[in-house]
């Protein structure tokens, strides 16, 4: 065996030496352009994701051919504006009327602190895709698509979005003859237009947070746009719903942009605590109490607004300790602990106080009293991106700190006979599930 060894041994010494001293290097040759024939047969590679201009890459490019192709886009033109999260180009329809086409950025992420304004919204309350980039930019982009259409229907002035494909999003350009209308820190505007642009900004504030039940969350000179003497609302995709955790978070601080930009316009202003008010107090609903309202405006610099920038606000009734000490403690004229936690005004419901109530409300009373509470129960079926809420009539069955054992059995007895009446009408699971499903088709 060894000696078969040693005989293979010598025949490659001799075939290198020969090779050597011949100069014959066509078995080198040879296994070099084997190995150039597969380098060349490589499929993928680096240049295959190459991102043009922070946002075109090839499936970009392939969305936007298709758009070209189809014929929904007759031409695409230059970018017109770029930002942390997308790219917008200039474009024009089918039909010749010029369209906004904003590109989400995807592979080249400098705006990546999104997760503060998904988590918490119920429209996402099954979570995204924080991992991929892909998902995650086609999340943030339907984001926007729903929000405009929301603010679109509700008549406020956004651009119209016209079209959702992936990460590509088109919508109404505003501006003449492919020159985008400038922003509002750039606009040159008399004195006289930043004044009503500061009425006009405040009430779109509060048409969006009442009507639309959204909080912009990052509104500021630089996402409004000013085309002749109207304004526009513009970036939109991280706005979120009323009901978010960190909603009235983000509605202070637009008030404090808000007034901190037309401030230094020289225009009288509201109190940071006022505008909030203006906003969300759910009392200020009429003409004249808003009118009452915009009569707080000053020039100088409240001491209360770099508190009020600090302080808690209360979203529900869970976020105060000792409501019912603090009512009480307003009621009789004092101030609470934090005055501001009474911004949002609660609903209150009063209780009878009869020397004969034995510890439930009767349906007699129903009727004269106002023992009825209204609880909004949201339905999980969306229809076009918003909740239908219900609202059923209960009776509150109030249980008095000293109820003696007899009332207290005849309040439970009631308790549960409107229980049993209620699940005569109850509609099983199945039922509610599979007619969820049918409209959703």
């Amino acid at each position: 065996m060894h000696i078969y060894i040693h005989i293979y041994i010598y025949i490659y010494i001799y075939i290198y030496i020969y090779i050597y001293r011949t100069g014959d290097h066509s078995f080198v040759e040879k296994q070099q352009a084997v190995a150039e024939e597969k380098k060349s047969k490589r499929i993928k590679d680096r240049a295959d994701r190459a991102t043009v201009e922070q946002v075109l890459d090839p499936r970009t490019r392939l969305i936007l051919f298709r758009l070209l192709q189809k014929g929904f886009l007759a031409s695409m033109d230059g970018c017109v504006n770029t930002g942390k999260e997308a790219n917008v180009y200039h474009g024009v329809k089918s039909d010749g009327s010029a369209v906004a086409i904003k590109v989400y950025k995807t592979s080249i992420l400098t705006f990546k602190d999104r997760d503060r304004y998904v988590t918490g919204e119920f429209r996402y309350r099954r979570g995204y895709c924080k991992h991929n980039p892909r998902k995650m930019v086609a999340t943030w982009a339907e984001k926007e698509m729903r929000n405009l259409s929301r603010m679109h229907q509700s008549g406020l002035p956004v651009p119209k979005p016209y079209l959702l494909k992936g990460h590509v999003l088109v919508m109404e350009f505003i501006g003449e003859k492919g020159w985008p209308a400038p922003l509002l820190k750039d606009a040159s505007i008399s004195q006289d237009l930043v004044n009503k642009l500061y009425l006009d900004v405040i009430l779109l504030v509060r048409r969006l947070y009442r009507d639309c039940k959204l909080v912009h969350a990052d509104l500021s000179e630089y996402n409004m746009i000013v085309s002749g003497e109207q304004l526009y609302l513009i970036d939109v995709s991280q706005s979120v719903e009323h009901d978010h955790p960190q909603s009235l978070h983000f509605l202070r601080s637009d008030c404090s942009n808000i007034t901190k930009f037309f401030r230094g316009r020289g225009v009288a202003v509201l109190p940071m605590i006022d505008l909030f008010q203006l906003v969300a107090d759910p009392l200020v609903r009429t003409k004249s109490d808003i009118d009452e309202v915009l009569k707080r405006r000053t020039l100088n610099v409240p001491d209360d607004d770099a508190v009020f920038m600090n302080a808690f606000i209360a979203q529900k009734l869970d976020h105060v300790l000792h409501f019912e000490r603090d009512s009480q403690i307003v009621k009789d004229g004092g101030e609470v602990a934090n005055p501001f936690q009474m911004l949002i005004t609660p609903v209150e419901v009063d209780t009878p106080k009869s020397e004969n109530f034995n510890g439930f409300v009767t349906n007699e009373s129903i009727a004269t009293d106002t023992e009825v509470i209204r609880h909004d129960q949201s339905d999980e079926q969306e229809v076009d991106s918003d909740r239908n809420v219900r609202h059923t009539v209960r009776t509150l069955y109030v249980r008095d700190r000293n109820e003696s054992p007899n009332s207290r059995k005849e309040r439970k007895r009631l308790v549960k006979e409107e229980q049993r009446e209620k699940r005569k009408d109850k509609i099983p699971k199945h039922v509610k599930k599979r007619r969820e499903r049918t409209v959703r088709r």
